[in-house]
Order: C-alpha cells, then sequence, then structure tokens
C-alpha cells in the first residue's frame, strides 16, 4: 500500500466510510467524507442516488487524490509528514492546512504550498515537524468559539490523538 492509500484509509475511518449521511449540524448529505453542499457537481453522486455505490466509490480515491493530496504536493514529503498534512486539509481545507504548515516551518504564510515550503519540509527533521504541526491543529482548535466547535471538539482532538497513533504504527 503506497503512502497515499495508507493516509486515505485513515482518512476514510475518520470521514465515516463508504456510508451516506447527514450530520445534524449540514444541510446535505456526506458521502464518504465528500459533502454534497460543498461539492454538489462531484461525479460520485449520481451513482449514489442511483444505486450504483460500487461506481462512486472508485471515484472517492480519485476525489481526494486530486482536491486534496496533490493539491497538498504531498507525493514531495515524507510519508508521516504528507500523511499528517492531507488528513489536516481534509479536516480543515486545504489553504487553512497550508498555511499551517507554512507557519510551522517559518516561511511566508501564503497558503499554497510551492518550492520554498517543499525545501522547508525536507529540511526538517519528520517527526519534529509532525509533532509541532499536529500540535498547532489541536492549538487552533482550542481557540474555536463557535457552536460547531462545541459540538465536534472532541471528535476533532481525538482524531488528531488518533493520527499520531496511526503515524507510530
Amino acid at each position: 500500500m503506497d503512502t497515499f492509500e495508507r493516509a486515505l484509509s485513515f482518512v476514510l475511518r475518520w470521514e465515516g466510510g463508504y456510508r451516506l449521511h447527514r450530520n445534524p449540524t449540514e444541510t446535505h448529505y456526506t458521502y464518504a467524507g465528500i459533502y454534497q453542499r460543498a461539492y454538489p457537481r462531484w461525479e460520485g453522486w449520481k451513482y449514489i442516488f442511483s444505486g450504483e455505490e460500487e461506481k462512486a466509490k472508485e471515484l472517492v480515491k480519485e476525489f481526494y487524490r486530486v482536491n486534496f493530496w496533490k493539491r497538498l504536493k504531498c507525493d514531495h514529503m515524507p510519508p508521516k509528514v504528507a500523511t499528517a498534512v492531507f488528513d489536516t486539509g481534509v479536516n480543515l481545507g486545504v489553504r487553512r492546512c497550508a498555511r499551517g504548515l507554512q507557519k510551522t516551518l517559518g516561511v511566508v504564510a501564503d497558503g499554497i504550498i510551492g518550492p520554498k515550503t517543499i525545501a522547508a519540509v525536507k529540511r526538517t527533521p519528520e517527526e519534529e515537524l509532525v509533532r509541532e504541526f499536529l500540535k498547532r491543529r489541536v492549538i487552533y482548535y482550542s481557540k474555536l468559539s463557535c457552536e460547531r466547535f462545541n459540538i465536534y471538539k472532541r471528535g476533532w482532538v481525538s482524531r488528531v490523538f488518533d493520527l499520531m497513533k496511526f503515524l507510530e504504527g
């Protein structure tokens, strides 16, 4: 299993797996962590609602690879960093994740991972970078003060600690 597939297995475990559901705070459906309101044009919706779930499952992998893994340049990072960045991007959004990584690295936090960010990633010891990056993620959650955070905070923080254990194994 390559790094992307291993990281995706972690993400899908926390995003509800291949299950169609509606969260209490949401107005649309979610499937495999893909929120219909945010991604209404995702091709998988037509297969889910027509009962062809196997075809939708095939599209999930490509969705995550294109919208998160590639946009965050995870192929250019060490495996543990890539997995932490990927999961954070899925949970917090690509630009917020990129800015968090850049702040952790001490480079310009423009929200776009480019050559300078990748060079800084490669200069920083993997374990140290993952630890500091995920610590910042928990601190970010702790500073949120909205009803949505109050509903999901325990799960979000648990997800980070589970990710840390996942990366150890």
